[in-house]
């Protein structure tokens, strides 16, 4: 996803996530965590989001309902300075088959969904090679 795809996103939005303590890993998902992520908070507070999901990449069968927070925090960055980060999404629950957002035999289909097409950076360097998949899209 990037910025400009994240723009039209309405509804319920899924994002993949190679485990769900990645979700804030501020050291491979710059991107997600300043561009991406911070458009969906803004459509959310607009309304136009409604629900965001994460689906852990290896077993998608795990899916986590996020909650968007509002706000910023400031930290230091690894390069020593200091950075203002939005607010991360945090996992408020792990979805089961009775939620009706849950998507069910994604295990069994996700490579001929395309679902699994592009992640965050870092993490993608184990899974392209293994997986012969274009992980940066």
């Amino acid at each position: 996803m990037s910025e400009a795809m994240t723009r039209s996103c309405s509804g319920v939005v899924r994002v993949l996530v190679p485990t769900p303590q990645s979700i804030g890993n501020k050291v491979y998902t710059r991107i997600w965590l300043f561009y991406e992520y911070a458009a969906l908070r803004e459509l959310y507070a607009l309304g136009r989001v409604k629900r965001l999901i994460a689906i852990e990449t290896m077993k998608p069968e795990n899916q986590y309902e996020l909650e968007v927070l509002a706000g910023n925090f400031v930290a230091e960055s690894s390069a020593g300075t200091m950075v203002t980060y939005p607010a991360e999404p945090r996992i408020t629950r792990q979805l089961d088959a009775s939620d009706p957002d849950y998507l069910p035999n994604l295990s069994a289909g996700i490579y001929n969904l395309k679902i699994r097409k592009r992640d965050a950076c870092l993490g993608n360097l184990q899974w392209e090679a293994a997986l012969g998949q274009d992980w940066f899209g």
